[in-house]
């Protein structure tokens, strides 16, 4: 009965009760550390073992040596957890399918395997398909700057960002941005931009990945030119589909980011509309409480931004076709939102003027708020 409430107990048990199965594996089901405390016969019997690696796979550091050359036992391992490969015996971390399945579950495993699979480029391939953050952990420098092995690498870790939560979010994030900076991949991520748009809306209230996905477009801003239709989308985009406004305003964010580093990816007719969906973020942020040095950096950058349009794109802000005048100057900051957005975004590439949006407003088909595409 102590077996089944306190595994722990095994330590301290008498030299007949660690020989004993039933008692060993009721301590082991609870915690599987304590198998180091049965007895020898015991750490070599198979049932045991497995019971205990099922539940921790760093288990098989303890196992007999002839279960650490047990390829079904050392399969239940690094399932349960990739480093235990550590353990297994020399054959087995030679063995492509045993080291693939624990780099699958923990990229660092990789530095367990045998040195032949470690520089072995078709073998590191198959890896960052299963796990793209095995290329930290690779030998050879000429892998990381390898176009295939590193566009293997973001593919898989691009398709896994949707699947993650937390740490391990953050991790593949941060190889992610490795790879943008260091294995040519920036190109790669901007096309997969909504990948990293949605990785921010489902994490929305996890600031660290925030500020780790904002950084990320940063980073691969080269390419912003293909992501501005996009991004400027989101930031204009209504509260229903935006619970609490947390896509909207990191794609402001990012927009900012852009704006500040290079104002000539605004100058196209896409970048101006941006420029004003921007613009009216940034008043936005104003209307709502922040500290002093903030409100004066937001204030300054948004004189600078509506400066910009009066220059590059006057027409946007003056009268509508048809001879009527667009009222966005008396429009509340939400309404001239969602104002652009139809104008924007929801009639392919948008009309020259926003005057047609505007007779939608005036008869009420166009909430505040709401998003509605025209």
């Amino acid at each position: 009965e102590a077996g089944r409430a306190n595994g722990n107990v095994l330590r301290y048990a008498h030299e007949e009760l660690r020989a004993d199965q039933e008692f060993v594996l009721a301590c082991v089901q609870l915690d599987a550390d304590t198998l180091q405390h049965a007895s020898e016969e015991l750490r070599a019997d198979r049932q045991v073992v497995m019971a205990a690696v099922q539940i921790d796979g760093y288990a098989l550091e303890y196992a007999s040596e002839e279960l650490q050359r047990d390829r079904s036992v050392v399969l239940a391992a690094v399932r349960e957890e990739g480093g235990a490969l550590e353990f297994a015996s020399p054959k087995l971390r030679k063995d492509w399918y045993t080291v693939l399945t624990a780099v699958e579950h923990n990229a660092s495993a990789l530095v367990y395997a045998d040195w032949e699979l470690r520089v072995d480029r078709t073998f590191i391939l198959e890896a960052v398909k299963l796990n793209g953050r095995v290329l930290e952990y690779a030998l050879f420098e000429e892998f990381r700057d390898d176009p295939e092995i590193a566009g293997a690498s973001a593919d898989q870790l691009l398709s896994s960002i949707q699947h993650r939560r937390g740490p391990e979010l953050e991790f593949a994030l941060s190889s992610l941005a490795s790879l943008a900076q260091h294995g040519g991949c920036a190109g790669q991520l901007a096309s997969e931009h909504e990948l990293l748009l949605r990785c921010l809306t489902v994490n929305r209230l996890e600031q660290r990945t925030r500020v780790m996905v904002i950084s990320l477009f940063e980073q691969i801003s080269q390419h912003a030119g293909a992501m501005l239709f996009n991004v400027a989308q989101c930031a204009s985009s209504g509260d229903e589909d935006d619970e609490g406004g947390w896509l909207r305003y990191s794609s402001i964010e990012i927009l900012q980011q852009w704006f500040a580093k290079d104002r000539g990816l605004f100058s196209s007719r896409a970048g101006q509309r941006a420029a004003i969906i921007l613009a009216i973020g940034l008043q936005e942020m104003l209307e709502n409480p922040m500290g002093v040095e903030t409100r004066e950096k937001t204030t300054v950058l948004l004189e600078e931004v509506m400066a910009f349009v009066g220059e590059e794109a006057p027409e946007l802000l003056a009268a509508g076709g048809g001879g009527e005048e667009c009222r966005l100057a008396h429009l509340s900051m939400l309404d001239a939102r969602v104002l652009l957005h139809a104008w924007f975004f929801c009639n392919g590439e948008g009309s020259d003027t926003p005057s047609l949006a505007t007779k939608h407003l005036d008869r009420g088909l166009l909430r505040s708020g709401s998003g509605l595409c025209l």
